[in-house]
């Protein structure tokens, strides 16, 4: 599995626990071991992901980043001008 999407690995895992009580409340133990089998593959990556972004706002130096520019985005400034015309 090659996803680095933590928010969709975990929507991915709130799915299935929602499919997995919805079968539950409808008496369908049959799906139980393959709700399981989904949750061994995808939770291991959900951590994994989430740890790397972890690590990844750690190392991360602000003093190194370039400057917030608090200008207007261009299209924004399109748009008005346009509106003005």
């Amino acid at each position: 599995m090659g996803c680095y999407d933590s928010i969709a690995l975990y929507l991915c895992v709130h799915l299935i626990h929602q499919y997995r009580l919805l079968c539950h409340k409808r008496a369908v133990p049959a799906l139980d071991n393959h709700w399981e089998q989904l949750l061994h593959m995808i939770w291991p990556r959900f951590e994994y992901v989430v740890k790397m972004n972890i690590q990844s706002i750690q190392a991360c130096d602000p003093s190194k980043m370039a400057a917030l520019d608090m200008r207007p985005h261009y299209e924004k400034h399109k748009q008005e001008q346009q509106k003005l015309q």
